[in-house]
């Protein structure tokens, strides 16, 4: 984010999410840190986001990496 955030907009609303809304949280702050004041963490993130039944495309190409524990789950080709 440090390295992409100046292409940001700073006239509209930006929600920041990830898995469960832990490393937003991170990147929240430091666009506030920046200036941004439009901003929102997506807090339970995109786990939450599907557990509640939205709307979810996934890549079936694109591998999930890190240490979470929801990117042990199978996400499979779901398309709503």
């Amino acid at each position: 984010i440090e390295e992409y955030y100046h292409h940001l907009p700073t006239n509209r609303p930006i929600i920041i999410a990830d898995a469960v809304g832990i490393q937003s949280k991170a990147v929240v702050i430091f666009l506030l840190n920046k200036g941004y004041s439009q901003i929102a963490n997506m807090v339970g993130g995109i786990c939450d986001w599907e557990r509640d039944g939205l709307s979810l495309v996934v890549d079936p190409d694109e591998t999930l990496t890190g240490g979470c524990m929801c990117q042990l789950r199978t996400w499979g080709k779901k398309k709503k």
